[in-house]
């Protein structure tokens, strides 16, 4: 009898694991099928929102003339006004790294946030990323992307880099995946990725990032058309050369 009791168990533990494990695959498995205009707004900022709306965001901000592929950057650190950094100012603009010191206590809606980078393409958001000031704890950054899929109403089929990797068959050591670790969640036009990084102080803060892929593309083949010139005009050069 305690052995038919037993095995009755271990099935119904088998069957119980099972159906976890499909559930598991399930939620990783489900496609996103959001496009780029569909991407949320994070802040008041969106992908795709011009460098004009951004300027009139914060009066007397002032952000690097575009390189010769179409891209430049600027990121917003967010302090109390009591800040020696910031000086009387709302907006302080610093002269290195494209870093700029905003007083918090200015401009509404950036509670619970550190600094918010701000990468254009063609004067449009093509990359936020937003690192919070850790007010809010987070034990994993799959507790992180929960609340970010929630908030945000985006797909919880987020990745670990394990997931990645063993999809294109190099392995797959799920035991190994870092809580605090990356995951993303590619969609039809941008990509979503979250994790935890060290910030100005050195503390471990959390990120989330917004990504327009197509914009990424269009200024790699940027680059990639220069250097092929380039790599003509050398090669004429040689041609015609006379010692």
């Amino acid at each position: 009898m305690k052995q038919i009791l037993g095995m009755a168990l271990l099935s119904l533990a088998a069957v119980i694991s099972v159906s976890g494990q499909s559930n598991d695959n399930s939620n990783r498995n489900t496609k996103c099928t959001l496009t780029l205009a569909q991407a949320p707004e994070i802040r008041g900022f969106h992908l795709g929102m011009s460098m004009e709306q951004v300027l009139a965001r914060f009066p007397g901000l002032l952000i690097e003339p575009a390189n010769e592929f179409g891209s430049t950057k600027i990121e917003l650190v967010f302090l109390d006004g009591t800040s020696p950094t910031l000086n009387p100012k709302d907006v302080t603009n610093a002269r290195y790294d494209s870093k700029v010191y905003i007083n918090r206590e200015k401009f509404s809606g950036f509670d619970g946030v550190f600094t918010i980078y701000l990468r254009f393409f063609d004067s449009r958001i093509s990359l936020i990323r937003i690192m919070y000031d850790g007010s809010t704890k987070w034990n994993t950054t799959d507790e992180f992307v929960a609340r970010i899929s929630e908030s945000l109403g985006l797909p919880k089929s987020w990745q670990n880099e394990s997931d990645r990797l063993s999809s294109g068959g190099l392995f797959s050591p799920r035991a190994s995946v870092s809580p605090r670790g990356e995951r993303t969640l590619e969609c039809e036009g941008f990509k979503a990725s979250a994790k935890f990084d060290y910030s100005l102080i050195m503390e471990e803060q959390p990120v989330l990032i917004l990504e327009d892929t197509v914009s990424n593309q269009g200024a790699e083949k940027r680059r990639k058309e220069k250097e092929e010139k380039e790599r003509r005009e050398e090669e004429e050069r040689r041609k015609i050369f006379k010692p």
